[in-house]
């Protein structure tokens, strides 16, 4: 599975993408560690963020005769105020897609084996939707039969789980996406510095599914024990201004 993950990868790295792969690790590693601590503002900036980019877009891709930047501030607007009071939804919506995105590359893996394929180019004016249309339509035919009802099983159990248990879901995606962004960029860095230990890493699926997973886990297991650990201190600092009052009031 790491060795088809390379090949998808980008082979070159100039000194931009080398910046921007290191800071994507770091963001990583945050995310895996402490995400879910700030999971609702951090979902709020994506929301906006997203509502920008696309709703600058919007009326390019396709023919509107409207001012770009009003679409934008629309969409940013909608993304984020959603983002902040549906919060429970959104964490659900990302948690499926980062499972989708997981479930999908192992079903290439183990469903077209070595099939050749090649990542399409996108074009900047082409909308996202025929986009991911069209690269759906690219992938090996093998995994047509399969991917719709894996893809679907995977986004409807991320949903389903954020919506009945908020806070593991909370865990979890934080914790998906975090080591995601760091295993891709550690990836990308130790081949570009030391080839020779990628040869290291296990190559059967079953044991690079069990680190994947084990990962995933021990994240959402930190997050968890840094949030216990900081509720009571900030229930102790809370309570301790009363502890005079009621002194003085005994006396």
């Amino acid at each position: 599975m790491f060795q088809q993950l390379l090949k998808i990868l980008s082979h070159e790295l100039d000194s931009t993408a080398l910046v921007m792969v290191i800071a994507a690790g770091v963001a990583g590693l945050i995310l895996w560690l402490v995400g879910a601590r700030y999971s609702r503002p951090i979902l709020t900036l994506v929301g906006v963020a997203f509502g920008t980019v696309f709703g600058l877009k919007l009326p390019q891709w396709y023919g509107w005769h409207i001012e770009p930047m009003a679409t934008a501030v629309a969409l940013s607007l909608l993304l984020g105020l959603t983002a902040y009071g549906l919060h429970r939804l959104w964490v659900g919506a990302y948690l499926g897609v980062a499972w989708v995105a997981w479930v999908t590359f192992a079903a290439w893996v183990m469903i077209a084996g070595a099939a050749h394929w090649q990542w399409p180019a996108y074009d900047l004016s082409q909308p996202l939707p025929q986009y991911l249309l069209d690269l759906y339509k690219s992938v090996p035919d093998q995994m047509h039969k399969w991917l719709p009802y894996l893809a679907g099983t995977a986004a409807v159990s991320g949903l389903a789980l954020a919506i009945l248990f908020p806070r593991l879901g909370a865990l979890l995606l934080w914790s998906t996406v975090g080591f995601s962004m760091l295993f891709l960029s550690g990836l990308m860095l130790l081949r570009r510095w030391d080839p020779s230990l990628l040869q290291r890493l296990p190559d059967k699926f079953r044991y690079q599914a069990a680190i994947v997973g084990g990962a995933i886990v021990v994240g959402a297991l930190v997050q968890w024990w840094t949030a216990a650990r900081s509720g009571p201190k900030s229930h102790e600092e809370h309570e301790s201004p009363a502890q005079p009052t009621e002194l003085s009031a005994r006396t």
